[in-house]
């Protein structure tokens, strides 16, 4: 074996494999700092401010050693910083002194205009002046928020909040939905939008192989959500394919533990892919969702170099995938 011990790239690569050790270790203590502080008491100023901080570590330590994705991290970030802290500090009052002078002048404009206490314009419909006072007291909330991120959130967290605001909400949604959507369907919904995202990222930079595989695997995904959503008709097609002893094995009664072909059969049996007729031709939806999956299969190495007569795929190849693709997702969302 080669001796690797003075090559940068292999020294370069140890120490991450380091560090993300090291941050393993680091989160289980954090762990176990959390556990002890207990449940979180919300009217408990300093226990919530220990949590949301010990909250930032572990999530940056988490994020450092892998275990969780960007989206999570920068989720997990806001959620410390503006659903703990600041939430925490404006329910204490630690903000009175400049924002009561503010919701003095907005009493008067609604008294003005005899409006009650209890009452409130649709914003655009408020009169300027209140919404001048409005604005006001948003600029002062987005401040004290952009001064606890400034203090306590992670370095990457922060240039992204600052430089790249509408960006960085995005992400931190992608992450809430990624920790809180439980349900099969909705998570198979969130990771088709991810799917899609990548593919017209890839596409764009003409890496039309992995844009095509991505573009399998949404229609993968379209299908075991299709599944989800009938079970009853699905179920009835499953006990008619096993009874036949067809040669699609079906062992588990789970879509999601179905490969693409076994979806395909389902689909097909469910009328869910119908053929498509013109005055020429008959187009088989069947044979082109195949076609899509062996595309998709040539995510395996062995399968490539045996199946395909080229290792990329042209724009002309893509333009006819992508055809493809669009295709089915309309004969699915219309069946």
């Amino acid at each position: 074996m080669e001796d690797l011990s003075s090559n940068e790239i292999f020294l370069d690569i140890l120490d991450n494999f380091t560090i993300e050790a090291e941050n393993s270790i680091e989160t289980e203590k954090l762990a176990k700092e959390l556990k002890k502080i207990g449940k979180i008491d919300f009217n408990n100023f300093d226990n919530v401010e220990k949590r949301a901080k010990l909250f930032l570590k572990i999530s940056e330590s988490l994020y450092q050693s892998s275990k969780i994705s960007i989206n999570e991290f920068f989720y997990y970030q806001n959620h410390a910083i503006e659903g703990l802290m600041f939430e925490s500090r404006f329910s204490e009052g630690h903000y009175n002194s400049e924002l009561q002078p503010i919701e003095d002048e907005i009493d008067k404009v609604k008294e003005k205009h005899n409006l009650k206490s209890d009452e409130y314009w649709l914003i655009d419909e408020a009169p300027s002046e209140y919404q001048i006072l409005n604005e006001q007291y948003e600029k002062v909330l987005d401040n004290k928020i952009e001064k606890l991120f400034r203090e306590f959130a992670s370095a990457k967290a922060l240039a992204s909040f600052l430089n790249e605001k509408k960006i960085f909400k995005e992400i931190v949604e992608i992450g809430r939905k990624s920790v809180f959507v439980k349900d099969e369907t909705d998570r198979l919904t969130e990771l088709n939008k991810i799917y899609k995202k990548e593919a017209d990222l890839n596409e764009s930079a003409k890496a039309f192989l992995s844009a095509s595989i991505l573009l399998g695997s949404i229609i993968e995904t379209k299908m075991i959500i299709k599944c989800l959503e009938n079970p009853d008709k699905v179920k009835a097609v499953v006990r008619e394919i096993k009874s036949n002893k067809e040669k699609i094995n079906i062992k588990s009664n789970k879509p999601t533990d179905w490969n693409l072909n076994a979806l395909i059969e389902v689909s097909k049996k469910c009328n869910w892919l119908p053929n498509i007729e013109t005055e020429k031709f008959v187009f088989s939806t069947e044979n082109i969702c195949h076609f899509i999956r062996n595309i998709r299969n040539l995510v395996h190495p062995g399968n490539h170099i045996k199946k395909a007569s080229s290792l990329t795929l042209s724009e002309n190849n893509f333009k006819k995938i992508k055809n493809s693709y669009e295709l089915i997702c309309l004969t699915l969302n219309g069946t």
